[in-house]
């Protein structure tokens, strides 16, 4: 991926998308997959993992990514945020249902794997400690996985809840399908199924000439924890594999 600096994204118009670079992390691939499905153009801005992105920073009030501003309005960082920013956008193909009281229901269950203690969050808070038992931390690392959460005997908490989260996946992929349809949410893809693609990948990556990521990091997605090994339905993951197929951008480019 090109990116261009904070300075010209400054001086650009139109959308501007701040993404890490380097790694597929699952909240800025998401968002690219939401405005690549829509066709939406935008210029890409590195965010740089657990770096400090202090001009990043000044301009967005943001360290972190992703980071999605529209010409002059303000910055938005969450998930829900740029989701309704795209379906502003770029109305159709809509990734969520017209129908309020089904867009509400989509939007939790994407709560459920991209929200504050869904399936995303708790999974990081896994790899961070994994990375603790690793190597030790400097001050600014601690001081970002702080922001993130973690702190001592967290893991066991965010084990279960990841492993809960897989599981009622799993129980509504098993009741659409009961119901004749092959999607996460409704009878159509919708982001319900983008973001389980994208976030799937923390657990059981795709392949690589798919997402061809440094070897390092595959390994430490694929880092196996006993109680989400025993949650993950295997056909969740064929369901994510078949949305890569069918509606997703590969291979990935970050």
């Amino acid at each position: 991926m090109q990116y261009i600096s904070v300075q010209e994204a400054r001086n650009a118009d139109g959308l501007r998308l701040a993404v890490t670079a380097g790694v597929p992390g699952p909240w800025s691939e998401s968002a690219k997959q939401i405005f690549g499905y829509k066709r939406i153009r935008y210029l890409p801005v590195a965010q740089h993992l657990n770096g400090p992105n202090a001009e990043l920073q000044s301009w967005s009030g943001e360290r972190n990514a992703p980071v999605a501003i529209y010409g002059g309005e303000a910055p938005r960082t969450r998930w829900s945020d740029i989701l309704e920013l795209a379906e502003r956008l770029a109305p159709s193909p809509a990734l969520l249902p017209a129908d309020p009281e089904e867009a509400a229901a989509a939007l939790a269950v994407c709560g459920e794997i991209c929200g504050e203690w869904g399936f995303g969050w708790c999974r990081r808070l896994l790899l961070i400690d994994l990375t603790r038992t690793l190597a030790p931390v400097d001050d600014l690392t601690a001081g970002i996985q702080r922001e993130y959460g973690y702190e001592a005997g967290v893991s066991a908490r965010a084990a279960v809840r990841a492993a809960q989260v897989l599981e009622l996946l799993a129980k509504r992929l098993r009741t659409q399908r009961d119901q004749g349809n092959s999607f996460l949410s409704g009878p159509q893809f919708g982001a319900c199924d983008l973001y389980w693609a994208c976030f799937s990948l923390m657990i059981r990556p795709i392949a690589q000439h798919l997402a061809p990521m440094p070897d390092s990091v595959r390994q430490f997605y694929s880092s196996p924890h006993p109680v989400l090994e025993a949650a993950l339905d295997n056909a969740l993951i064929e369901h994510r594999d078949l949305m890569f197929a069918r509606y997703l951008n590969t291979p990935l480019d970050f």
